[in-house]
């Protein structure tokens, strides 16, 4: 697909039927991509290796989308190559509906209280997906040596922003950073500023965005278990108080853990 320079936003979970077609798509590789709603500007009527009827039936499967990003840090080199092929089918093998359900559930959760950025359900929503990057054996991106990264604004008091790294093993590439992200925030119990209503009863945010939470937790499992050996350094990022005003991705942005030029 050419998508010639548009960031890609990926879709959360709105499905459940496996897709069995393979698709390589070269234009797509080295671009950051984000984890979240579709937004409705998707552009379906554009140059397509693929035809776009056949895309626009396919396009709301989880597994799509996450095969989108798998293929987004494919190395240009090795990109197409047998090898590279028999480890994208073992990262799709991995990437499961039962997976993907599993954490959205959780994370959308009334134990959770709607996750609004700085509240305890938000510091518990880190904490679980804090526990899935350490048992993931990621190497921390956050903040001194850590996977978070905190800041307090006046809106979002206590909230952080959580970053972890699988490092490149390229000696001349592994300095660039491909970055992957999804907000998990979301607007705890509703108020007449962010909510239709009703006001006052928890917002579980499931789309919104529990699901990219879970499709961005997949990619990271589809790596790992595989034993991925990038030639860049992805970075898994999941940004606190998006639903704020985009506070997380915008600190890091004022703040980079990470050597911002570097970003791909």
């Amino acid at each position: 697909i050419y998508l010639y320079g548009l960031l890609c936003r990926v879709v959360g979970f709105l499905g459940n039927n496996l897709l069995k077609q393979t698709f390589f798509l070269p234009q797509l590789t080295g671009r950051v991509c984000f984890l979240g709603q579709l937004p409705a500007y998707f552009p379906l009527e554009m140059p397509m290796y693929v035809p776009a009827s056949a895309l626009r039936s396919l396009w709301l499967s989880p597994q799509f989308w996450l095969r989108l990003v798998l293929i987004s840090i494919v190395s240009p080199k090795t990109a197409g190559s047998a090898e590279e092929r028999l480890w994208l089918d073992m990262a799709r093998a991995s990437i499961t509906n039962n997976e993907l359900l599993g954490h959205a559930n959780v994370l959308a959760d009334d134990m959770f209280e709607g996750r609004e950025a700085g509240s305890r359900g938000g510091h518990a929503a880190a904490k679980y997906i804090l526990q899935s990057l350490k048992e993931a054996e990621l190497q921390p991106a956050g903040s001194n040596g850590r996977f978070t990264q905190p800041f307090s604004v006046a809106t979002a008091q206590n909230s952080q922003n959580l970053l972890a790294l699988l490092p490149g093993t390229d000696p001349i590439l592994r300095d660039e950073y491909i970055l992957i992200g999804a907000h998990y925030d979301h607007v705890g119990y509703g108020t007449r500023r962010n909510s239709f209503g009703p006001w006052g009863y928890i917002h579980n945010g499931a789309d919104d965005n529990a699901s990219g939470v879970a499709a961005l937790l997949e990619v990271v499992d589809a790596l790992t278990r595989t034993q991925y050996e990038p030639r860049r350094t992805i970075v898994f990022a999941f940004w606190d108080g998006e639903e704020k005003g985009l506070l997380g991705s915008k600190h890091w942005v004022g703040s980079p853990t990470l050597p911002f030029q570097n970003l791909k």
